[in-house]
């Protein structure tokens, strides 16, 4: 589940979607997000859990509340606090310090690590056993001082005593500014060093997760289980494998680097996994081809973006194919680590040999699936055509790389392997195409074939690439290009069809209505066949009397269709009939100006 909390500091977890803080300054702030968080996860409504009386009036803490313009910050008046302590009064009341947060000032001063006013507290007999609304006890919020620990032990506080969000002892809230030494200390008091929260996690899951080597090494000292499961079958190793010197110690002290998680990722599959880490797993003899989910490598998974780190990624890549990563393993969909690698992984994949026509179970190989991904073909279809990557392999459809890429209306991917294969090497010894022949060579193959609604919409294309449809001036593309496209039009209908045809009648259109531009307009319409023959009942946003482009569709597709069973052609107008309609943009475009050739 995705749950909207990053900008206000929070970051998921690899193996399991746990919540943590991470960029918030206060740690009672953090506390009270996570206290939200949880109470909107559980089925029970916010209020179901039993909370102090809050009141801002009776106690002298409460009333300095308000006054705080920051409850969290750094710079409150300690001084202040210390005499409303000395002044005695209830100092067990709990107080809002946000809406519907109530803090009691022993967990406030813990928190904040002001021992002294905390050891005062403790002197003038303040309730040591408060729980906050999320059952923490001062214990779960202790940060740093052994000494306020020992007090607090020795005054009966329960050092295995679990809060209600996360089932969560004393000894796992390792967060913050947890030291190793009030973790020894709650160890030697009777801790449960193996303790399970809600997730099935350990003190030593939550301690590897956020890398404090420290403690870490504490809870192994104290016979931790480094490869306790948790809820969904992660390790500490699992948590732990951002961290080298966290994983290090896991791993002398007996982890097992194999076992996979419910989703089947080791360690080694982490999206999080370390250089450094996979380096110690490598030396441990870790199956550096061991499959996870979906039958996905290492290198399947350590390929691919996103990845924040583009130099941590390029180390981890190099160091698999180093170490004997099979380049060419397939995964359950019968793809290789090259589908989907990110450019600076597949240079490296393919410098190891990587096989470029591999066919996955849908018959597509690497340029079929980048054909698909525009984001990648500028950078990755050049490299590959430079490597021999085969065009004439078919998918399961039975479509080439390119006639997917036109499918796809992925314009550049069809220039580019257009202008490839039609400057491969020619036995007969004729030069390369130019740019402009490579331009409009499909467009000419569907014209001599008399395809003319493919050769229309390939004529959209190759306008529409330069050509702002929406400018008050049309005229915007190549002129070489439009008389490119006007001549290959015109010899493959015999004069029939053409810009130049189209051009010929607006300027005749002109001469007819030399100071009405609306009825010059108007006459081309009615001779290129684009006026309604019964007009519409209600006028829209074109008129009444204009065709539209499904209209104009439609009509063309009947007339050749007509044409096919009788063998006459019965396209409207003859010269310029609706076919051009697409050489003017598919639109009705009386405020533009007319192509000029």
């Amino acid at each position: 589940m995705t749950l909207p909390l990053q900008p206000f500091g929070l970051r998921s977890t690899a193996v399991e979607h746990r919540w943590r803080p991470t960029a918030i300054a206060s740690p009672i702030l953090q506390r009270l997000l996570l206290s939200c968080l949880a109470s909107l996860l559980s089925s029970a409504p916010l209020m179901a859990q039993p909370i102090p009386a809050v009141t801002n009036s009776a106690s002298p803490w409460c009333k300095l509340v308000p006054s705080f313009s920051d409850p969290y910050g750094e710079n409150q008046d300690w001084a202040a606090l210390e005499r409303i302590i000395a002044q005695g009064g209830d100092l067990n009341q709990s107080c809002l310090i946000f809406p519907n947060q109530p803090v009691f000032l022993l967990h406030y001063l813990l928190e904040t690590n002001q021992e002294q006013l905390v050891q005062r507290l403790i002197d003038q007999g303040v309730n040591v056993q408060v729980k906050d609304r999320d059952g923490n006890t001062s214990l779960h919020v202790l940060r740093s001082s052994e000494n306020i620990g020992r007090s607090l032990i020795q005054k009966g506080v329960p050092v295995n005593a679990k809060n209600s969000n996360f089932g969560n002892t004393p000894l796992h809230e390792v967060y913050y500014d947890r030291t190793a030494g009030v973790t020894a200390l709650l160890l030697e008091n009777g801790a449960q060093v193996d303790a399970r929260n809600l997730e099935q996690k350990t003190p030593l899951h939550l301690a590897a997760e956020i890398g404090k080597a420290e403690i870490v090494e504490v809870l192994i000292r104290n016979g931790a289980d480094v490869n306790a499961r948790s809820s969904n079958n992660s390790t500490p190793l699992h948590y732990g494998i951002s961290h080298g010197a966290v994983t290090r110690l896991l791993l002398q002290a007996g982890a097992n680097p194999m076992l996979q998680s419910d989703s089947g990722e080791a360690p080694i599959h982490s999206p999080n996994l370390a250089p450094a880490s996979l380096q110690l797993l490598i030396n441990q003899g870790v199956d550096i081809n061991l499959p996870a989910y979906e039958g996905k490598t290492p290198l399947h998974i350590h390929g691919q973006p996103p990845y924040t780190n583009a130099s941590a990624q390029s180390d981890l890549v190099k160091l698999l194919l180093a170490n004997g990563a099979q380049v060419d393993a397939r995964d359950a969909k019968g793809q290789t680590p090259l589908y989907g690698a990110n450019f600076e992984s597949a240079q490296q994949m393919i410098a190891a040999n990587a096989n470029l026509n591999s066919q996955d179970l849908e018959g597509s190989t690497l340029l079929h699936y980048v054909a698909l991904r525009p984001d990648l073909a500028a950078k990755l279809v050049p490299l590959l055509l430079s490597k021999k990557a085969r065009l004439d392999l078919k998918d399961n459809q039975g479509r080439t790389v390119l006639d997917l890429a036109r499918q796809q209306h992925s314009n550049p991917v069809v220039n580019l392997l257009e202008r490839h294969i039609a400057n491969q090497a020619d036995p007969s010894g004729i030069s390369p195409l130019s740019d402009l022949q490579l331009e409009i060579r499909y467009l000419q193959q569907q014209l001599n074939a008399k395809n003319w609604v493919t050769a229309d919409a390939e004529t959209r294309r190759l306008l529409t690439k330069e050509l702002d449809l929406y400018s008050p001036n049309a005229s915007t593309s190549s002129l070489d290009l439009i008389r490119s496209i006007d001549q290959a039009w015109i010899q493959a209908s015999s004069g029939r069809f053409g810009l130049s045809v189209q051009a010929k009648l607006w300027r005749e259109a002109l001469a007819k209505h030399p100071n009405n531009n609306e009825a010059a307009v108007n006459a081309l319409r009615d001779r290129l066949g684009w006026k309604m023959l019964k007009p519409r009942p209600n006028d829209d946003f074109i008129s009444s009397d204009w065709l539209n482009e499904s209209e104009l569709n439609r009509i063309m597709q009947e007339a050749i269709d007509k044409k096919n069973r009788t063998g006459r052609d019965h396209s409207r107008k003859g010269i310029g009939s609706v076919e051009e309609k697409t050489r003017l943009g598919n639109r009705k475009w009386r405020h533009k100006s007319p192509v000029r050739c």
